[in-house]
Parts: C-alpha cells; structure tokens; sequence
C-alpha cells in the first residue's frame, strides 16, 4: 500500500468537495467533545440567593440537607484560625438556589440534554454520511452534495452509535478485568516489599498491555465503522469484519494508524502554533478598538472577539475531520481490496 498516495488523495479530495468541510464540522462532535464554560460560575456569591430567611418568608434550608451538601461535596479545611472555609456557605447558596427553583433547574437540565442529543444525531448522521460520500466518489465516481451525503448517512444513525456503545463497553470490561488483579495486589501488599514490587511489575505489565488493547479498539472503531456503512453491516457483523480485516492485515492497519498518528502530530502541532498567533492578534485587534470605544464597548468586544476564534477554531478542526475521514475511508477501501482478494485466494486456490 502506497499511505502517501493516500494521504495525497485524500487532501486533493477534501481540498476540491468543500460540502465535505460543513460535514466535518457536525462530524468532529461524535469524534471527541468540547468544554462550554458557564459565565457565572465564579459569581454564585452575587447570582444565588442566600439560604437563610428571606423577605418572602423563606424559612431556608433544614440543616439535614445542607449536612448532606457540605458531607458530600466539600471537605471539611480548616484555616489558621480553626475555623471552617467558606466552602460551606457556598454550598449552601448552591444548595439553596438548586432547591428553591428546582423547577427552573430540571427545565435547564431537561434542555440541556435535549440540544446534547440533536447535537448527537446530527454528528453521527454527519460521521456516516462522509464516509458515503467518499465511497460513492471512488467507487462509483458519483460525487454527492452535502444534503445528499447527509441524508444518505441518517439510515446508519442507530447502527453506527450502537457500534461505539458496544465498542466502548467492551474497552472498559476489559480494562476492568486488567485492572482488578493489579488493584487486590496492591492491597494484598501491604508492608512486604516482594509483593509490592511483584504489584508494581504487574502494574507496568498491565499499562503496556492496555495500550496495545487500546490501539486495537482504535483501528477497530475506525475500519469497522466503515465496513458497517460501506458494505451495510449490522453492528456485531461490522464489529467482526473489522477485527478480521485487522488479524489478516495487521501490518496495513497499523502502519495506517501510524501515518494518521504522524499527520494528526503535525496537524497539532500547526495547530497550535496558529491558535497562538490567531489569538495574539485578535487580542490586538480588539484591545485597539477597546482603547478607541472605551469600556462601553468592552463585553461585546470580548464576545465578538471570543466568537471569532471559535468559529476559526470549528472551523479548520472541521477541515482537518474531513480529511482524517476520507484518508480512513480510502485506507479501508485499500485494505478491504486486499483483504476480500486473500479470501478469494484461499477459497479458490
């Protein structure tokens, strides 16, 4: 296998089809996660009501229950004086507001939940429908839109997150099992130092061992998720036919999980020299307009400026989820092509 001509392929591919680009953007959802930080969450002293007697008649919250919080979530530091931190009033506001509007709070949370499971969806319809694009392209040089492509992915919805609920479930039954031995030696050990050290071995015995397991259930995911879209597996089918593939072509697989390992290394690396000086000169830009607008125009300068950067930053980590999907849909083409001839082979010799 030629991995540079795929890798070659794969940027011509994601440079011509830019449908491909608004695909990754939803796709990178259900390949990782991203971290939303609230603006008030060092504020709660302003923000939440206090959990004493109010001017409503509020008679606060039964000791029981701000026992339970304080127990619960914050540990009992004492300061120079002996007295408790002020965690605990805290909490208590925390406590407070949770309890007294937990109507508002279910609602939020209900939210929540329902724009993390459309979000969901759409990524997955997303993830499924780059992969088809890509072998309607090379195979049938069918070349899709982006509401083709998306469409086309909706019917592997249900099939491809069960395969990452079961992948993932059996990646963490297994680091259960390589686990446990290790943590009962470690408490077996106790003040000998042999089975401390026999622990210890063990623990690194272990770690190398997980990490193998873990590259496994990588590729596992990459190649089976494909075969379940390209040759319309059901999830246990797709699941076998990509250990198969990995088994009968382990030197393919893991050469191509090294090549995307090194193109991902560069792409970080990039990466984060451009999230340096993208952000030096926003930060230029808006502190210039700041000096000029004064503080009236502070919060929405830093809003603007913030929104700017994340939309770049979505945006070139959608490009780069595109090009990692087609790189891995050509490289499983290319590893099925031989994979299906050394079968062919061996049935008829």
């Amino acid at each position: 296998m030629d991995y540079f001509s795929i890798v070659k392929r794969a940027w011509e591919i994601t440079k011509r089809y830019r449908f491909l680009w608004g695909l990754g953007v939803l796709a990178m959802f259900s390949e990782g996660g991203a971290n939303f930080n609230g603006s008030n969450i060092g504020n709660w002293n302003t923000s939440l009501p206090p959990s004493g007697p109010t001017e409503q008649g509020d008679e606060g919250l039964p000791d029981t229950t701000l026992s339970f919080f304080r127990s619960t979530f914050i540990p009992k530091v004492s300061g120079a004086d002996g007295n408790i931190s002020g965690a605990e009033a805290q909490v208590d506001r925390v406590a407070g507001w949770l309890i007294n509007n937990w109507q508002l709070a279910i609602t939020i949370g209900v939210g929540i939940l329902a724009v993390f499971l459309v979000i969901l969806y759409v990524s997955y319809v997303a993830r499924a429908g780059l992969v088809v694009a890509i072998d309607e392209l090379e195979g049938r040089k069918n070349e899709l839109t982006f509401g083709s492509a998306y469409h086309a992915g909706r019917q592997y919805f249900w099939r491809l997150f069960g395969f990452d609920i079961l992948i993932s479930l059996v990646a963490i039954g297994l680091l259960m099992i390589m686990i446990a031995p290790v943590i009962l030696l470690f408490i077996a050990a106790g003040k000998s130092p042999a089975v401390l050290a026999l622990a210890i071995l063990l623990a690194i015995i272990v770690f190398l061992i997980f990490i193998v397991v873990i590259i496994y259930f990588g590729i596992l995911r990459l190649l089976g998720s494909r075969a379940l879209v390209i040759n319309n597996l059901g999830i246990r089918a797709s699941i076998s036919y990509g250990h198969q593939m990995i088994i009968n072509k382990k030197g393919y697989s893991v050469l191509a999980w090294l090549v995307s390992l090194l193109v991902g290394l560069v792409y970080g690396i990039a990466l984060g020299i451009a999230v340096i000086i993208v952000g030096l000169i926003l930060f230029a830009v808006g502190y210039g307009i700041y000096k000029a607008a004064g503080s009236v125009g502070q919060v929405p300068i830093t809003v603007t400026m913030i929104g700017i950067f994340i939309a770049l930053l979505m945006f070139v980590s959608g490009v780069f989820t595109s090009f990692i999907s087609t790189y891995w849909t050509l490289t499983f083409r290319a590893i099925d092509y031989y994979f299906k001839k050394d079968k062919e082979i061996s049935v008829n010799p």
